[in-house]
């Protein structure tokens, strides 16, 4: 029986994506041999019988006709988008229907999976776009933005704990579960932690933040790197400890935001910052700012988006949150609709 979450080791699907991938559904539907060969199944077949009722008796029976309604339907898609003649209008609408499979729900993003396959797995066979590899290019390139790209990435430190958590005292502490805080709090910046939690809670965003996307073994510097270039926005919690001088230590957040802020492909992507309490407005009044950091720490303070007070009112920083995330939504849906309106 076809399981989503085998979806990559499980055979019978893989060869019923390279079925639909390589076939017109036409001739899949009036020929029940193709998912005999599949099963490995000699059925007794009644030759009066519908060929659509052979080919469900050979899919219920083994556990597959729910993944093969999926494949029908996303097909069918697949051809209608390559009936136009254009192939950059081909690209165009397939793209654009993977967009739409990204925004449902986390039950049904096996059509996504499914989609994918059934795309890339015909362009491996030569059944889609052979001898353009600029429309393959151009697919590959936008797959990438739509499926890969995190919404926002998300910059902060972790110097100074518990202390820093400690400032903020039980309007922070309130926000976690009792296991989570004491587990966390000593190392951990719970305030970046809460600022994902709002942003997820009310955009639905997915996020680069180390807490949760670094495993062990991970190269730092070069996931860091990667992920600057792959997100929409980039946004940066910026409190006092991310903006002292430690002659002997890196200052990630410093690093992190150059990496963004010099790549020329970054500028339309958005910039956001959290600002707590006790940062002054005006980057004058921080002292000890080594020179190289003055445009970063001029950009930052001049262009807050949310100052977060040391009493936090959970209602209050929410709505702030919703608001920045409405607007991380806004910069993903026009880099990509920008993206797609490139391809001719």
């Amino acid at each position: 029986m076809f399981n989503p979450k085998n979806f990559k080791t499980d055979t019978v699907a893989k060869e019923m994506i390279n079925l639909f991938a390589s076939n017109k559904l036409e001739y899949i539907e009036s020929n029940p041999a193709c998912l005999r060969k599949i099963f490995d199944t000699t059925p007794e077949v009644d030759t009066n019988a519908e060929i659509a009722e052979v080919n469900q008796n050979i899919l219920r029976t083994n556990g597959y006709d729910s993944f093969y309604c999926k494949l029908k339907e996303l097909k069918e898609k697949i051809e209608t988008a390559t009936a136009d003649t254009d192939i950059m209008g081909q690209v165009r609408k397939l793209l654009s229907y993977l967009v739409k499979l990204k925004r449902l729900s986390f039950e049904m993003q096996d059509k996504k999976i499914i989609f994918k396959e059934l795309v890339s797995t015909a362009i491996q066979n030569g059944n889609l776009w052979v001898n353009n590899q600029d429309a393959i290019d151009k697919y590959n390139k936008g797959l990438c933005m739509i499926d890969e790209w995190v919404d926002f990435f998300l910059s902060y430190t972790n110097r100074d704990q518990p202390e820093v958590n400690n400032s903020f005292d039980e309007s922070l502490r309130k926000n976690f579960k009792r296991k989570d805080w004491d587990d966390s709090f000593e190392k951990l910046n719970m305030l970046a932690k809460l600022l994902v939690k709002y942003l997820r809670q009310r955009g639905g965003l997915n996020v680069f933040f180390d807490q949760q996307s670094m495993t062990c073994g991970d190269d730092i510097q070069d996931k860091v790197n990667r992920y600057c270039e792959n997100t929409f926005s980039f946004a940066q919690l910026i409190q006092w400890q991310a903006l002292s001088n430690d002659p002997d230590k890196r200052n990630w957040c410093y690093h992190e935001f150059q990496t963004f802020n010099n790549n020329n492909a970054n500028k339309e992507k958005g910039l956001f910052f959290f600002k707590t309490y006790d940062v002054p407005d005006n980057p004058e009044n921080v002292p000890g700012i080594p020179e190289d950091w003055l445009d970063w720490v001029r950009t930052a303070l001049t262009t807050v988006n949310v100052v977060i007070p040391r009493e936090l009112e959970s209602d209050s920083l929410k709505d702030k949150c919703g608001e920045v995330a409405k607007q991380i939504i806004d910069v993903r849906e026009r880099i990509i609709n920008n993206y797609l309106a490139t391809i001719y």
